[in-house]
């Protein structure tokens, strides 16, 4: 088996996500960002799942193959998921989904683990927003990149990125 680099791994990551921030631009005009929502939130899934491996890779040794999400993440150590769980129930304890009408809210994943298990739904149907009246749950899973993002930061500090903007999910360190 080939040796795989978890630096590159994460720099992956890093532009996807940062390829799917550009496209949230809150300088665009609204058409556009409504334009480019759901080819956003696609990137934002890729950053997932390769945040995810790369956890994998620094903590493991080894990196999972398939793209399920929530099996992905099950396969970290107890702590970290314990931890990346906390960080998410506090991050979204007060999200802006929250605020939403409950016809939207009513089957959004209230843990980090049901949300990425959803996720991989959310990814199927949003690509193809007319099926299904889209799937208005998709963008809390947006925010799940960063959240990885911090969390490898925090076992790699020498790997951070001057010129990538990611806004923090929270103060709280990994």
């Amino acid at each position: 088996m080939k040796l795989v680099n978890p630096h590159e791994v994460f720099l992956n990551g890093v532009a996807y996500e940062t390829a799917s921030a550009a496209l949230r631009n809150v300088n665009m005009p609204v058409q556009q960002v409504a334009q480019f929502a759901y080819p956003s939130v696609q990137l934002s899934f890729m950053a997932l799942e390769i945040y995810l491996k790369c956890l994998q890779l620094i903590l493991l040794g080894r990196m999972e193959t398939g793209h399920e999400l929530h099996k992905l993440f099950r396969k970290l150590p107890d702590r970290h998921k314990g931890a990346l769980s906390e960080r998410w129930a506090r991050a979204h304890a007060n999200s802006p989904y929250r605020k939403l009408p409950v016809d939207v809210t009513k089957n959004m994943p209230s843990t980090l683990f049901d949300t990425l298990r959803h996720a991989n739904f959310m990814h199927m149907h949003s690509r193809y927003p007319w099926e299904r009246n889209g799937n208005q749950n998709v963008f809390i899973a947006q925010d799940v990149p960063k959240l990885l993002y911090e969390h490898i930061l925090g076992l790699r500090p020498e790997w951070t990125l001057p010129l990538v903007d990611m806004p923090k999910v929270s103060s709280a360190n990994p």
